[in-house]
């Protein structure tokens, strides 16, 4: 694939949100009892589409905990193995 603005292939389209009040449900490793966790979440769609068509040819997501005290170099190196993983599930 290269870019060509001038007459696309495909049209990429992406979106990311956040869920700050996902709860998971976690076990207590020595009492066995279970309790309720807020874990933020955050997911990232990305999109490819026919220019000429306007049909969608793929799409892929990622899912992921936020981690509240990440530096920009953590954020960074997840979001690149996230979009990473992700294309790899791309049809060659």
């Amino acid at each position: 694939m290269s870019e060509d603005s001038a007459n696309p292939g495909l049209i990429v389209a992406f979106a990311a949100g956040i869920d700050m009040t996902a709860i998971i449900e976690e076990i207590d490793p020595d009492s066995k009892i279970a309790h309720l966790k807020n874990v933020p979440e955050g997911g990232l769609v990305v999109v490819l589409i026919d220019a000429h068509t306007g049909v969608v040819v793929w799409a892929g997501l990622a899912l992921g905990e936020i981690k509240q005290d990440a530096d920009q170099e953590m954020i960074k190196g997840r979001l690149k193995y996230a979009v990473n993983s992700m294309f790899k599930e791309l049809p060659k």
